[in-house]
């Protein structure tokens, strides 16, 4: 019978839904512990169970991918959506909001990153709303773009004439 300390009822219920091979993984281990040891915390669970299923040289690596995360040229949507699983992977990166938005600026083009750094400034702003305004600054620069584009070769046009 898995022991747990009656503040952690996460680790019970976490170990009943446990499949295949964690499940035996996880059976063996509890019976290795001996039935004359400390009850088990959700700190120990979990640090064994990473260690086993994901080790620490993966949990790194994921880490690091994160810390070089930057936009580059896939699109902000794509970069938000990069930056929302991997950020778990370095949580003293994003230790609150502000310096989570802090990390997400850093990586995203420059096209966007002044204006959003302003809007940062607002009380209400997080990481969503800060993602959705990126994309949607970025939309707008790429509309200005295509829109000075054109004026550009109609006025080429009209020129050469």
């Amino acid at each position: 019978m898995l022991v747990v300390e009656q503040s952690q009822p996460g680790v019970e219920l976490a170990s009943y839904q446990l499949k295949d091979v964690a499940h035996i993984q996880f059976t063996q281990w509890k019976e290795n512990r001996g039935t004359d040891t400390a009850p088990i915390t959700w700190e120990c669970f979990s640090e064994t169970f990473l260690d086993r299923f994901f080790p620490r040289e993966l949990r790194e690596a994921k880490a690091q991918e994160f810390m070089n995360l930057r936009q580059g040229s896939i699109s902000v949507q794509e970069y938000g959506l990069k930056f929302t699983p991997l950020s778990r992977y370095a949580p003293h990166m994003v230790a609150d909001s502000r310096v989570q938005m802090n990390k997400f600026l850093y990586g995203v083009s420059n096209l966007v990153k002044i204006e959003c750094r302003n809007t940062m400034l607002l009380e209400y702003m997080n990481i969503s709303r800060l993602m959705t305004h990126a994309q949607q600054v970025k939309g707008d620069k790429l509309r200005e773009h295509d829109r000075d584009n054109k004026k550009a070769r109609t006025c080429n046009y009209e020129y050469s004439q």
